[in-house]
């Protein structure tokens, strides 16, 4: 699925062709509940080993995130990664609507 989601968010589109932007912004919309799902399921599975550390006395409250970080490496860079795709995401559908923005008030301006 993350493959798809690369693929997807990186792919081509034709700026010129507001039908072709709108439906990559689709596209996009309906691919970003799975990036959120991501995100919140990677955070949440940092947060349960991080706690399941602490419970087992590995960890203590005064550890400092970057080494609870390193113990969970795995964790980290799951939920960092799907983070990072999730803001991907986001930043993509934005510049893509304000092309859509913009074409819109080309065309008003040639009317």
């Amino acid at each position: 699925m993350i493959e798809e989601i690369n693929k997807k968010i990186s792919e081509e589109v034709d700026i010129h062709n507001p039908y072709i932007v709108m439906k990559k912004i689709e596209q996009l919309s309906a691919l970003m509940s799975n990036v959120v799902l991501l995100a919140s399921d990677t955070k949440r599975s940092f947060d349960i080993a991080r706690k399941v550390m602490f419970d087992d006395g590995l960890i203590k409250k005064s550890d400092t995130s970057s080494h609870v970080e390193s113990l969970l490496s795995e964790e980290a860079y799951a939920r960092d990664y799907c983070a990072g795709l999730k803001q991907a995401m986001q930043i993509r559908i934005t510049s893509l609507q304000s092309i859509l923005s913009y074409l819109k008030s080309e065309l008003d301006a040639q009317r």
